[in-house]
């Protein structure tokens, strides 16, 4: 009766760590605690959802704002040239208004907070360039191609060039010349070494990271850029007459004549990401 008990207690211990095996060897040996099994890799988040990017909070723009469909290959950078504090101004007008017809496929505004918006589908004209009778042009295979055509357009809020006046830096409008608003921030300014008393007001880091990976989500998205060259409309500044890459101009790259956005410094960050 004794060796029977002893046999049928070795059974059970026997059984019982038979059970745990597999538990135990899944052990991390560091920790002491089991690891998971091993799941399914994990389905990716899609970027793009019929021509609208995740990545942004969708606030589709007044239709008198918004053309035809396209099928892009290019982007434009633009800056909007405005007090920083006209955000939520600005974003309220191009969704309730037709305006003069302008806007943009995205607006980048300076914090987490204001966010990114993309007010029209990467699908659709965002009307942002070209809206002068004398506008630059893209050559195609010799023939002239519309930028808002071709071109996501995208926005960063900002003030763009800026004046330094009794010490302090200012956005301002209008002929003559007349500050607007608070002064900037001397921090948020990148004086022009060749123009003493002028400057850039400077996009925030959040707007060069959102900028940088919106650039590279396009990027996979678009067809394939054609062999083209650019016909500006005047004299480009010496910022402006290379473009940042094959896929990314600036504003003033096609409309020098009237547009300096989107400024020296964003017009360098996206030539160092390439």
């Amino acid at each position: 009766m004794i060796g029977f008990l002893t046999s049928l207690a070795r059974f059970v211990s026997e059984a019982v760590i038979d059970a745990r095996a597999p538990e135990q060897a899944n052990h991390d040996a560091a920790t002491g605690h089991v690891k998971p099994e091993p799941g399914p890799p994990p389905t990716p988040d899609p970027v793009w959802v019929d021509g609208w990017w995740l990545g942004a909070t969708r606030s589709p723009a007044h239709p008198g704002r918004v053309g035809g469909a396209i099928s892009p290959w290019v982007v434009v950078d633009h800056t909007t040239d405005m007090h920083p504090d006209t955000f939520g101004a600005l974003l309220r007008s191009w969704r309730g208004s037709p305006g003069a017809g302008n806007g943009a496929h995205f607006l980048i505004g300076r914090t987490p907070q204001d966010g990114t918006h993309q007010l029209v589908p990467i699908t659709r004209n965002g009307q942002h360039a070209g809206g002068s009778p004398n506008h630059g042009w893209f050559v195609v295979g010799g023939k002239l191609v519309h930028p808002n055509s071709v071109a996501v357009g995208i926005e960063v809020h900002c003030a763009g060039p800026v004046r330094q006046v009794g010490g302090q830096w200012w956005y301002g409008e209008g002929r003559p010349w007349r500050a607007q608003g608070r002064a900037l921030p001397a921090a948020e300014v990148t004086p022009d070494p060749l123009r003493p008393g002028r400057g850039w007001h400077r996009p925030s880091s959040y707007q060069l990271e959102v900028l940088q990976r919106l650039h590279a989500d396009l990027d996979a998205v678009m067809r394939p850029a054609p062999a083209y060259t650019i016909r500006p409309n005047g004299e480009q500044p010496a910022y402006a007459r290379t473009a940042p890459s094959a896929r990314v101009v600036g504003h003033c790259t096609l409309d020098p004549d009237r547009k300096s956005d989107p400024g020296p410094e964003i017009m360098a960050a996206v030539q160092s990401w390439r």
